[in-house]
């Protein structure tokens, strides 16, 4: 059944103001299927990221991603006897590690960082992972968050899939999305952040609190995900949905105040054009037709952007917080520039949810189709 308003159906189904909702709130997979989901999504992890740890020589260093000509490169060198440089400037693997190195005296990071009040936004991570010493544990712990992060991100993904009457092996889509994989090879903290946030927009109807502590870690941990806040606030239009005004509070606070406590710039990137949090934004497509639009990176971006635009088109009426989500990170990956979307995998990082939603999708048009065209409401439970 299909209804309008704020309330619980005949069939126990929870429906948001104002939109039609096919979705089982009450529907729960099971503790240890949720465990398995996540190993296996661990698993999958792993077998998609350690060959590039063989592949480049077996060091430690692998998955920082130090670059020859980037200030991280002395303080990494300190700590470790054999380190994989790139030939460019590297990847935010680096500046991670030196946050967590120095955490919570992040003044001691300061010179071997680009921007250090931009990258001091995303804490969570590297303040986690500083529970490890220096050298060799620290960066394995970086490597082993992401991957536990990745099965937090598919246990979410399958609760969901769950109480949509779909399958929650298509969970597994999480660990193949470039944009986890991208994170598991280069130490990022955008796995983690999705996991967070992804968890919390799935407790939103059942634990309302729990899922406003979980978006705030999230925009602690990669501030875009404030956009799974402002979801639920656009979706949600009631006073219940205030909270989540938290999270966004938290995000804008967070971010000042370390501009009063780090400066804005470090040691700068030489020949670098993006040395502000805004520098890699700009017009509307500008940084993918100066890549090329018919590149290889910028066909298989926009290709990964419609699977997650067709999935959104299929469920907006079953997950409209999530599908809200992704649209608003479309949106930022639209005003992108070449240093993000010059490569595909990083161009993938601003849209997390393409392959999750469109996994979801995809499944959930099939299952319309032998339905005769009507919803697949799930079964009472």
């Amino acid at each position: 059944m299909h209804e309008r308003g704020t309330g619980t159906t005949e069939a126990g189904r929870q429906m948001p103001r104002g939109i039609r909702c096919a979705i089982d709130f009450t529907r729960l997979l099971p503790r240890r299927t949720l465990l398995l989901i996540a190993a296996l999504s661990m698993a999958l992890s792993i077998a998609c990221t350690l060959p590039q740890y063989f592949g480049l020589g077996g060091t430690a260093t692998a998955y920082l991603r130090v670059g020859t000509a980037h200030p991280s490169r002395p303080f990494i060198e300190q700590d470790f006897t054999d380190v994989f440089l790139t030939a460019d400037y590297g990847h935010d693997g680096q500046q991670f590690y030196v946050l967590a190195a120095t955490f919570p005296n992040l003044e001691e990071g300061v010179p071997y960082l680009d921007i250090p009040n931009y990258r001091a936004r995303r804490i969570v991570f590297p303040a986690m992972a500083s529970l490890f010493p220096r050298g060799p544990a620290l960066a394995w712990a970086l490597y082993a968050l992401n991957v536990l992060s990745v099965g937090a991100a598919a246990a979410a993904l399958a609760r969901i899939a769950h109480q949509l009457s779909l399958s929650p092996l298509l969970a597994l889509a999480v660990p193949l999305n470039p944009a986890m994989i991208e994170s598991v090879v280069g130490s990022l903290a955008d796995a983690m952040a999705f996991a967070l946030a992804l968890w919390g927009v799935a407790l939103w109807r059942s634990q309302r609190w729990a899922a406003v502590a979980l978006i705030t870690l999230a925009v602690l941990t990669r501030e875009t995900t404030v956009f799974a806040a402002i979801a639920v606030l656009v979706v949600d239009r009631s006073r219940r949905a205030l909270p989540m005004l938290i999270p966004v509070a938290i995000a804008a606070g967070f971010s000042q105040w370390l501009k009063l406590v780090l400066p804005g710039a470090g040691t700068p990137l030489p020949n670098a054009n993006f040395l502000s949090p805004t520098g890699s934004l700009g017009v509307p497509f500008g940084g993918m037709s100066r890549v090329g639009l018919t590149s290889g990176d910028t066909v298989v971006l926009v290709i990964v952007a419609a699977i997650g635009a067709f999935g959104s088109w299929h469920l907006r009426r079953v997950v409209p917080v999530l599908v809200c989500w992704f649209l608003a990170d479309v949106l930022v990956l639209m005003v992108s520039d070449e240093a993000i979307t010059g490569r595909f995998l990083n161009g993938t990082r601003v849209i997390p949810l393409a392959v999750p939603l469109g996994a979801l999708g995809i499944a959930h048009w099939r299952r319309t189709k032998r339905s005769n065209g009507l919803p697949a409401l799930a079964p009472v439970a």
